[in-house]
């Protein structure tokens, strides 16, 4: 039964840095990576230490290729600091304190769209002929189950494709129903004023009023921002992304099964060797190994075990 005490050893560390890493979005592999980096330093009482992947890929049992890779995603958030000597060798690290630095991804609510019920302002066609006086009562909302509006699926039958995908993320990425944009639906240039403004949104710009910037957009024209892509294009692309990211995590964790089997298999040679000459050949070299103060005599043990029976004549 584990017992941990103080006394044994802590970690100190600011309740309002631990409370900004409570905030934090990260993922599995940069969570362990960054406790790894905080035990080595703070619980060292050092702001910064050198460390090698070797030692955090043994407190977080992740391979150090992974290390390697979570630590660069950890400096491009800017969640810690790392001088690099090369990849496989010693690294300077330390946690960035000013977490005001950080880039964290944030996700801010838009403010609700309210409509007035009251007459709107009219779109200009093609010539000097204005359209009649559209009044847009505000309907009642279609909510799902998770408490977001949704918008009813009544346009689907009449436009399609690009057009329709246009208009279904639109009403979802403003909590609209499909009335508020039903009056213009039919402009000609509907389809591409409402994808700027999507592009917009998707790129962190705060739209306070979406329906009056479709509306401008649509009588006076919409310049695109910089590095705007269509819609199909836009979707390709996240498709394409979500696809690799797929196959990445199904490696990993691939290689993360391999890495556990070896490790069993190598507790289950250690057992079978106790009390051999070579047992206690590898007790000597575990004992004045570097890692020995980081970790237990058996995850040591083990480990000097895994690594040598993964190696052509090292069983």
């Amino acid at each position: 039964m584990a017992s941990p005490q103080c006394e044994d050893g802590y970690t100190r560390i600011a309740n309002e840095l631990l409370e900004a890493l409570c905030k934090a979005n990260l993922s599995p592999y940069e969570w362990k990576v960054l406790l790894a980096v905080v035990r080595l330093t703070y619980g060292w009482n050092k702001k910064e230490k050198i460390v090698s992947l070797s030692q955090i890929s043994s407190l977080t049992g992740i391979r150090p290729h992974h290390v390697w890779r979570s630590l660069r995603k950890l400096k491009e958030k800017e969640l810690i600091i790392m001088i690099s000597q090369g990849r496989g060798r010693k690294t300077r690290l330390a946690l960035q304190k000013d977490y005001e630095r950080w880039k964290l991804r944030s996700k801010e609510l838009l403010p609700k769209q309210v409509i007035p019920k009251q007459v709107i302002p009219t779109i200009t066609q093609i010539g000097n002929k204005l359209l009649p006086k559209q009044v847009i009562v505000a309907p009642p909302k279609h909510t799902s189950g998770n408490g977001f509006s949704e918008p009813k699926d009544n346009i689907k039958d009449i436009y399609k494709d690009t057009h329709y995908k246009v208009c279904v993320n639109f009403c979802k990425k403003f909590n609209l129903t499909p009335d508020f944009i039903k009056p213009y639906l039919d402009h000609p240039s509907f389809t591409r004023t409402a994808d700027i403004i999507l592009f917009m949104a998707e790129r962190g710009k705060v739209i306070k009023d979406p329906i009056g910037l479709l509306i401008h957009g649509l009588n006076n024209g919409l310049v695109p921002p910089e590095g705007y892509e269509p819609f199909e294009i836009r979707e390709a692309k996240k498709r394409e992304a979500y696809a690799r990211q797929k196959a990445l995590e199904g490696k990993e964790r691939q290689e993360e099964e391999d890495f556990r089997r070896r490790y069993e298999e190598a507790r289950k040679v250690l057992v079978s060797i106790q009390g051999t000459e070579k047992y206690n050949a590898l007790l000597e070299e575990a004992k004045s190994h570097p890692l020995a103060k980081f970790m237990s005599l058996e995850n040591l043990l083990i480990n000097l075990v895994a690594r040598r029976s993964s190696c052509p004549g090292m069983k």
